[in-house]
């Protein structure tokens, strides 16, 4: 009986011993985006205006989404970041706030012009980015998110199509002011 406690105690202090060693090396190689924007987007290209801000978005969208840890902040409650100092959730968190922002200056700013119409797909992206991001399920937060990520693609597939479907970045300053702000 004194063997299995003692092989189970040493299972145990393994597994808290490298359990953080390996979720420092997932987090250090997830921390590199893998989508390069000079790549997608060659300068000699010619764009219609926003492939690049709305691919980016679903990039990083997808990044947290499909890293070795997934999205962590509704995660079950023994590793959540309400229990401990979960920095992970807490930078996923922060960077969904900064999605969501950008992706609300795109639609309300960045692509309408006074009297016109939000552009369907940037509208659809933006009210599932609102989504909890702790709900766990009904839906959940990953699949509303990669939801969003899906319909900024389909807002760059308009760009592509001649003529446009989707509406292309305007490309006035002042508007490009309430992005920075």
């Amino acid at each position: 009986m004194a063997a299995v406690r003692n092989g189970l105690f040493v299972i145990c202090l393994i597994a808290i011993v490298l359990a953080p060693i390996g979720l420092h090396f997932a987090q250090t190689r997830h921390n590199l985006l893998s989508f390069d924007v000079v790549a997608e987007f060659p300068p000699e290209l010619q764009l219609v205006g926003g492939e690049a801000f709305a691919s980016t978005l679903a990039a990083l969208i997808e990044q947290e989404l499909d890293g070795a840890t997934g999205w962590r902040p509704n995660d079950f409650i023994a590793w959540s970041p309400k229990l401990w100092a979960d920095n992970n959730s807490n930078r996923q968190l922060g960077i969904i706030l900064a999605i969501r922002e950008s992706a609300r200056v795109f639609r309300d700013h960045l692509t309408k012009v006074s009297a016109t119409e939000y552009d369907p797909s940037l509208v659809d992206a933006d009210t599932k980015l609102r989504n909890d991001e702790h709900k766990f399920w009904f839906p959940s937060a990953e699949s509303r998110f990669r939801e969003a990520a899906q319909s900024l693609r389909t807002y760059v597939a308009g760009l592509a199509e001649v003529p446009p479907v989707s509406k292309p970045l305007n490309r006035r300053n002042v508007e490009l002011i309430r992005l920075l702000q």
